[in-house]
Formats: C-alpha cells, structure tokens, sequence
C-alpha cells in the first residue's frame, strides 16, 4: 500500500430510480491486467433495461478510450462527469434478457488497468443520471465533492483511485 498518494480523486454518480420501483444491485465482474482491452462477464443473465455500469481506472496514465457491452446497443455512454487521464465511468442499459460481458478499451495497455462493472435494476431509462460529484485532490485522502439528490431511493455509483 502506498504511503503518499500525490494525487486522488473520487466521484460519484447518483442514478434515479422508476417510479414506484426498488432498485436493486443484481449483481458484479471485474478484470485486471496488463491489456489495452480488458473484458469482464457477469456470472448470471442480465434482464432487460438493467442499467449496466462500468467504472474504469488505469494508475498508470493510459485512458478509457471507450466501452462496450454485449447487450447494449452501440457503445457505452461516457459520463464525463469523473473522467480524468486515468478514471472514467460508462454506462447503458441492457436491450434484452441474457449473457452480458463488457469490454473497456484503454489507450495502451498498462499493469493497472482494471476495469469494475454492476448491473442494477429499478433505474429510470430517461435521463437515469441524477446528480453528480467529483474532487480531485492530492495528498493522503479522497473526497467527493457534495450533491443534492432530487429524489429518494437514488442508486449511488462511487470510484476512486490514484495516479501514482
């Protein structure tokens, strides 16, 4: 573990649930590596309109060019509220009932990139973000910033990491 981290930051995205929904994690994957694509597949079917989330995060400078998923419909929508050099989170939702990998493409490949997806139910599909909030500091601690949400029951989808 890293003693100094000269440089952090830790967003946060807040995706508003259905009306008369509860939202519900259903399930998550992940992959590491030194790859300039990594791909990660969920255990389980998704269902359709699950929205899938996935946050990506390189400590080694490469960026998250784009992502893409087996059941979504083109690629993955940047939420560029957090994105950085180094941190970016996509998200889109599933167009129908089944197997779903997702796959993050990095600028090169690097021994930190790593790659964190959810699949969630109960999001409103029309404008599903919220709220956002992000802070990039230095030193030994995060932050997030601070938001308001505009409803109760909101999804919160938080990522963080360093650059060092």
């Amino acid at each position: 573990m890293k003693k100094y981290l000269p440089f952090l930051l830790l967003g946060f995205l807040f995706f508003a649930p259905k009306a008369h929904a509860a939202v519900v994690y259903v399930q998550g994957a992940s992959s590491t590596g030194n790859f300039a694509n990594l791909t990660a597949t969920f255990a389980s079917n998704v269902t359709v309109n699950d929205l899938i989330i996935v946050g990506s995060v390189s400590g080694n400078g490469q960026t998250s060019n784009s992502a893409t998923s087996s059941c979504v419909t083109g690629t993955l929508t940047q939420a560029g509220v957090i994105s950085t050099s180094f941190q970016t989170i996509f998200y889109g939702f599933a167009n129908g009932t089944g197997a779903c990998s997702v796959t993050v493409t990095f600028s090169g490949a690097g021994s930190e990139n790593a790659l964190i997806a959810q699949d969630v139910s109960g999001i409103q599909t029309t404008s599903p973000i919220d709220t956002s909030s992000s802070l990039v500091s230095s030193g030994s601690s995060f932050g997030s910033g601070t938001s308001t949400t505009s409803v109760n029951g909101d999804y919160i989808f938080g990522l963080g990491g360093d650059s060092g």
